[in-house]
């Protein structure tokens, strides 16, 4: 089993046990009046059982309503996250222009997207300012608190706000994976926040070439 089909299978085993791992966070910050470190329950695919992609609803950076049609017969680079994260989205984001930068030519074929996971700060000007930083490609997806929740939903993305209920500020705890999902909206690979740019474009590579 390669390490691909290997990160995919994790998803399976991740989702089975999103459920408990949930409740215990709660649990936990019931008991303790604070939020419990992060960990990261991604929900599953084909391995078990779900679907992962699939038809959404969202509101682009310029103000836009688009849809997954909106980007049909494109392969997509997919990674859910906030404005203000403090690390792992800018990472990840910058990872990803890095991926469609040393593609070249070959990355007029893939669409970036960022979903966000906290609507409630995350306007669509928002989202704008915040996706100029990254490659100019790359398109900043928001919409209502239920679209969003929908689009979590299709991609199996675990998000939850953490917030000391002594403060007005809060963060977001969410999966960090970028999805690469065919003109067809099916799931090609999954990539993690350990795998490298250069991992990464031989990934999408070979997923393109053997089409």
């Amino acid at each position: 089993m390669n390490k691909r089909i290997k990160q995919i299978a994790m998803l399976g085993l991740l989702g089975f046990i999103l459920g408990v791992a949930s409740a215990w966070m709660q649990v936990e910050k019931d008991a303790s009046g604070s939020s419990v470190a992060s960990i990261e329950p991604a929900a599953g695919n084909a391995v078990d059982g779900a679907k992962v992609g699939g038809p959404f609803s969202l509101i682009d950076h310029h103000g836009n309503p688009v849809t997954n049609e909106s980007y049909a017969g494109s392969y997509k680079m997919i990674f859910f996250g906030f404005t203000h994260c403090p690390e792992i989205c800018p990472t990840e984001l910058g990872k990803m222009t890095t991926v469609l930068n040393t593609l070249g030519d070959e990355a007029n074929m893939i669409q970036p997207l960022f979903i966000t996971t906290d609507p409630e700060r995350d306007d669509p000007e928002t989202m704008q300012e915040y996706v100029e930083q990254f490659h100019p490609r790359l398109i900043g997806l928001t919409g209502t608190p239920e679209q969003i929740k929908d689009a979590e939903k299709t991609y199996k993305v675990y998000a939850a706000k953490v917030q000391d209920p002594n403060m007005s500020e809060y963060t977001m705890d969410h999966s960090a994976y970028t999805f690469l999902m065919g003109p067809d909206d099916t799931l090609v690979s999954l990539f993690s926040s350990g795998d490298t740019p250069d991992e990464i474009v031989a990934e999408i590579r070979k997923a393109v070439h053997s089409q």
